[in-house]
């Protein structure tokens, strides 16, 4: 069996077989970047998170966080230190991985609109993380005594230049 889905609006359909399911979601996106023309041309009703009721009641935090976007933002629940950090981190590839590299660095330079501005985000991070999910690559669970370590090439002076980091 294969499984789809398809986004339309705020209507999203995930089928399997016989399975539909149907759910009207919202779709967040921050105010500075739903101006984007990217965003303006999807069609979508947005809804800032930042104050989302809906977020809250899973306990998540939304941290404004600019520096890829001016409008990033990352969800933090603190309960369990459960930080999921959208495309303002970047984990190990799985090449990377498969070779015992552990690590979190910001994304390329020439992918962000402010990467001192993102360093300096991370430099002022100071929440507990034991759970930690970057957009892209490697994800961290239960990880609270190493997370520090983990973290720390996200405030590194130096930019990142690709993926590879």
């Amino acid at each position: 069996m294969s499984a789809s889905v398809r986004m339309a609006q705020n209507l999203v359909v995930i089928s399997e077989g016989l399975i539909t399911l149907v759910a009207d979601v919202p779709i967040f996106l921050h105010p500075l970047d739903a101006g984007h023309p990217q965003a303006k041309s999807a069609g979508v009703a947005f809804q800032d998170p930042m104050d989302s009721v809906m977020l809250a009641g899973f306990g998540l935090e939304v941290i404004h966080f600019p520096g890829q976007t001016e409008g990033s933002v990352m969800l933090y629940r603190r309960r369990d230190g459960l930080l999921l950090s959208g495309d303002s981190a970047m984990g190990t590839t799985g090449p990377q991985s498969a070779e015992g590299m552990e690590r979190l660095i910001r994304p390329p330079v020439f992918t962000s609109v402010d990467d001192e501005g993102l360093r300096r985000n991370w430099t002022g991070f100071e929440r507990p993380v034991a759970h930690f999910g970057p957009y892209h690559c490697s994800v961290y669970v239960d990880r609270a005594g190493e997370m520090e370590a983990i973290m720390r090439p996200l405030m590194r002076e130096e930019p990142t230049r690709g993926v590879e980091g």
